[in-house]
């Protein structure tokens, strides 16, 4: 999520002001759809949808993507200065 000035719209709000909506506003229409942040584990689709995926729950869902991460991911090494760091410490 990105914060800056446009992302805080601290301007709309201020025109807007407390208890106004902000739909009418072109900031929002121009960021409504893209700057919805969805969580990954998070179904938000119909319950037929949900039905046919085999209706799945958030820690099934969680389970499947940890073992995918165990699987698929790779682990980058630490740089020679870092490890030396690293031994230093431990011994």
């Amino acid at each position: 999520v990105d914060v800056n000035a446009d992302s805080l719209a601290l301007e709309v709000i201020e025109k807007v002001g407390i208890g106004r909506h902000y739909l009418a506003q072109k900031h929002t229409s121009d960021h409504v759809l893209s700057d919805q942040w969805r969580p990954a584990l998070l179904d938000r689709g119909s319950r037929e949808e949900w039905v046919k995926a085999g209706r799945k729950d958030m820690c099934e869902l969680a389970r499947e993507r940890a073992k995918k991460i165990l699987v698929s991911h790779e682990v980058e090494p630490l740089e020679k200065d870092v490890r030396k760091d690293m031994w230093e410490i431990v011994k």
